[in-house]
């Protein structure tokens, strides 16, 4: 188990899960919000929020609050489709 840290997109809230993995700290959550941000400081797009635990989804940004832009704007447009 580890600490891992998931950020809400709706809010930007931040929370520190014990967890095995970021799949399972998004899943303890029981919010569809819930992401876990990776940066990667040599790539293109260096910030990904990923989320959505079963089938996992990352959004790529140059930073945190565009990914988690590009994760609600995702989530909303997952919500009007249903």
């Amino acid at each position: 188990m580890s600490l891992i840290k998931i950020t809400f997109a709706r809010t930007g809230q931040e929370t520190v899960i014990e967890a095995t993995d970021w799949r399972d700290a998004v899943r303890q959550t029981g919010r569809s919000d819930a992401c876990h941000i990776t940066h990667h400081e040599k790539a293109v797009v260096p910030v990904a929020a990923w989320f959505d635990a079963d089938m996992p989804h990352g959004i790529g940004a140059h930073t945190v609050e565009s990914a988690l832009a590009g994760a609600v704007a995702y989530l909303d447009s997952q919500e009007v489709a249903q």
